[in-house]
């Protein structure tokens, strides 16, 4: 998790900002994307070597089928295979990362050669002044109805639309308009996706390469989907009391029958996702799932002495959840829900 830590991403810029400045670690619904940063930034000799220890540690999962618990962009993968990238590659309206008037700009772009391409010549003010325009580029985010000009005159040409580095020669004085908003999107593109994001790239290729060696050629097979899915696992944490009766390992005197081992069953099943990903953070510090499902968890339930009073406990090395035997499904929630929601990261009680 230090990974995501926004203190150290300030200190070490890794990835891109979020709009939200809450919380300890950076979080986004779509993840993480790299920062790009200029070749001449006295921070890049500590970024790429960050780089490059995500690169082996990527390495160390493939090799030892570990999960990697950070939450990477399909698109990071789609940098790492060198594919071609879109628009789309920028930050998104909605997805909690700085830059989103940037994302919109981008869709909007798009729009209009997707018109003129259909149409010929496109009156694109017209279009910009729409008194609706940013219902239309900003969706899925909640804003008010106002043309393109009203955010426009708050922006500028740098990487997140109105901070980060400049993306020309004074890029930071200079205004963002309908006139040039195709030249700012391209040059914005142009950063995120290449020339601020390669070194960074070419750290983590060769961290990989020193961890799989040759093999890591094989990678590139996969699409980034499945590359992400692979080493991230599966985004969504779905599982059925059947699969959790037959998958997690029980020890000490448990067995599948046992009243509290029941009642963990059920409400691990009744769970929300944010929830389900916070238990399987306090069991195993990686809240996703390994891509082969709950099968590849290898939980170990077992129990916990001292009686009703104590929380349970974990220990994340060896996969392994010490549970106290609670007298009713309720008090077993309480305690439940206390451990994980106040704990974070490894957990060697």
């Amino acid at each position: 998790r230090e990974l995501q830590s926004r203190a150290a991403n300030a200190a070490v810029p890794l990835w891109a900002e979020c709009e939200s400045q809450e919380g300890e670690y950076l979080h986004s619904r779509r993840g993480l994307l790299i920062a790009p940063i200029e070749s001449d930034d006295p921070r890049l000799p500590i970024v790429r070597k960050r780089f490059r220890m995500l690169g082996r540690m990527m390495g160390r999962a493939l090799r030892e089928g570990f999960v990697l618990p950070v939450p990477l962009t399909v698109d990071f993968f789609h940098a790492l295979r060198g594919d071609n990238m879109r628009y789309d590659a920028l930050p998104h309206p909605g997805d909690g990362l700085a830059g989103e008037f940037l994302g919109a700009c981008a869709r909007f772009e798009t729009a209009m050669r997707r018109r003129e391409a259909e149409d010929g010549a496109v009156d694109r003010r017209k279009w910009a002044e729409a008194p609706d325009w940013s219902q239309h580029y900003f969706y899925p985010m909640e804003v008010s109805s106002h043309p393109f000009s009203v955010y426009a005159s708050a922006a500028n040409f740098t990487a997140y639309g109105a901070s980060g580095t400049p993306l020309c020669l004074g890029g930071e004085d200079r205004e963002v308009s309908v006139d040039n908003v195709a030249e700012f999107v391209q040059l914005a593109f142009e950063f995120w996706t290449g020339s601020g994001i390669q070194a960074q790239v070419d750290e983590i290729r060769e961290g990989l390469r020193e961890v799989v060696g040759r093999n890591v050629n094989v990678l590139w097979a996969f699409e980034a989907h499945e590359l992400r899915h692979l080493l991230c696992g599966g985004e969504k944490v779905n599982w059925t009391s059947e699969e959790l009766a037959e998958h997690v390992h029980l020890a000490g005197g448990f067995s599948k029958d046992t009243e509290v081992v029941v009642w963990l069953r059920e409400l691990l099943v009744e769970m929300d996702h944010d929830k389900r990903a916070r238990f399987l953070d306090f069991v195993t510090s990686c809240p996703r799932l390994p891509p082969e499902g709950v099968k590849g968890l290898s939980i170990i339930i077992q129990p916990l002495p001292g009686g009703p009073s104590l929380l349970p406990t974990s220990r994340a090395c060896a996969r392994t959840l010490n549970l106290p035997v609670y007298p009713s499904k309720e008090a077993l929630a309480t305690k439940l829900m206390t451990a994980i929601l106040s704990s974070t990261g490894h957990h060697e009680s």
